[in-house]
């Protein structure tokens, strides 16, 4: 190969040659390199993030999932300079077009509009919008024909810090229902076929025994929406807002009610005697599709700076001691079998005080627990059964018949206190077997 002499300007002309030619060499290199596209998955609505979307390349044959917080990224060989991302999730399919280059992470902002419900406009919802929506689908969501579940349920109290008054039970609970367009009725009745309880300590004025099954039902909102602060009637003294912590695809709500709440004396117009009583918090979680309502939680506060009037807070018959509100939980979950949600679990506690007439520090502080778990469910119950059925007013007088076998196998969990600081304080005097044994010797409540 002839090189030009090395000297003056032809050294300089061929270190350009050599330059150029190398350039012209590597081209194709360059060209056919391999990138990565990479991307995040945003809901348009809200700016959360799109977690577990399908993703497809046609161009490329890839097919790959966006992970928990909405990122995906796949490798793009150098021969492609257009690509079509076709994004597939429940309430969504669209395809997007990009070309190089390529930028580090695209922030892609997709429309979810759900498929089921159609007439709704789902760009510009707010948090309050989707919670009205979501009653207002309550009677297309929610089970409306009568159904009975086989379920487990428990009650014990709390008495300044040391449990007592263990009940658990095995209701057959049938779900009487009505619907109209705007509501789900339920009226409840039950009937027991294996019981249990510790020996009953009488407490304020010898009451020991509030094993209610109506009461834990009553705490449904979707059956029993007009006692509940998910009546829309009530959303003009509430706050909803978008929880910006959450990374799934469902609607997560949390909202305050200030002046109100579900416990104690309940809702109560301004300027009557318990308004102000209480107020309550809460955190619904709803499918985004459906507006189903799959959760809810709320706690019930009370407001320290509520002064009980005189003569409306006494604990009858005897009058010794006036009873105010501390606070209460409760949390519902339900479950979609086929088309149709079920409520799968509902537990609720509550806390009064207890003070003695003209005295200001409380004598007793009670809390009363419920726990209530569906089993499964059915449209027959065998004859036996519905022998049982009491109506729901009748409910207390349950029949009570300790089976060992039967309660060794349907151990179920304790959801607001751990099981052996319950079963410690129940067997300081006598164990919770000899109990159970002795009061199924007793006939009635």
């Amino acid at each position: 190969m002839y090189a030009p002499k090395n000297t003056g300007s032809n050294s300089i002309r061929y270190r350009m040659m050599m330059r150029r030619l190398m350039l012209l060499l590597l081209t194709p290199v360059l060209l056919h390199a391999q990138t990565k596209f990479s991307g995040i998955l945003y809901n348009k609505l809200d700016s959360t993030v799109i977690p577990f979307a399908a993703i497809r390349v046609p161009e490329t044959g890839t097919s790959i999932l966006s992970d928990t917080k909405g990122a995906f990224s796949f490798d793009v060989p150098g021969h492609i300079n257009n690509i079509t991302l076709s994004v597939t999730m429940i309430g969504c399919k669209t395809s997007l077009s990009y070309k190089r280059p390529f930028r580090k992470a695209e922030h892609i902002y997709i429309d979810l509009v759900p498929d089921t419900l159609n007439d709704v406009a789902i760009k510009g919802l707010s948090a309050e919008d989707v919670v009205r929506q979501a009653v207002k689908s309550i009677p297309v969501n929610y089970a409306d024909s009568s159904y009975f579940s086989y379920s487990l349920y428990r009650y014990y109290e709390r008495m300044n810090g040391r449990f007592i008054n263990l009940i658990e039970a095995e209701p057959v609970v049938m779900f009487r229902l009505k619907s109209n367009r705007k509501e789900i009725t339920a009226n409840e009745a039950f009937a027991v076929r294996h019981m249990r309880r510790s020996r009953l300590r009488p407490v304020i004025n010898g009451e020991s025994n509030k094993e209610d099954l109506p009461k834990i039902m009553s705490e449904n909102p979707i059956y029993h929406l007009a006692e509940s602060s998910l009546a829309m009637g009530k959303f003009d003294r509430c706050e909803f807002n978008f929880d910006t912590t959450n990374r799934t695809r469902d609607y997560v709500i949390s909202y305050v009610c200030k002046y109100f709440s579900s416990d104690s004396h309940g809702f109560n117009n301004p300027g009557s005697t318990f308004y102000g009583e209480s107020w309550e918090k809460g955190r619904l979680v709803i499918d985004r599709g459906s507006f189903a309502i799959k959760r809810i939680q709320r706690q019930s506060i009370r407001n320290p700076k509520y002064n009980y009037p005189k003569n409306n807070n006494f604990v009858w018959p005897d009058l010794k001691y006036v009873a105010e509100f501390v606070a209460a939980e409760m949390e519902a979950d339900y479950e979609q079998v086929n088309d149709k949600w079920y409520v799968k679990s509902i537990c609720h506690k509550y806390t009064n005080n207890f003070i003695e007439v003209k005295k200001t520090e409380p004598v007793y502080t009670l809390t009363d627990v419920y726990e209530w778990y569906s089993v499964n469910r059915s449209k027959y119950i065998t004859k036996d059964v519905a022998d049982m059925f009491a109506a729901k007013e009748q409910s207390k007088k349950m029949k009570f018949d300790y089976d060992k076998q039967f309660w060794d196998a349907a151990a179920f969990p304790f959801h607001y206190d751990d099981k052996d600081s319950v079963y410690h304080d129940l067997e300081r005097n006598e164990p919770l077997e000899d109990q159970f044994y002795a009061e199924s010797r007793k006939t009635g409540n």
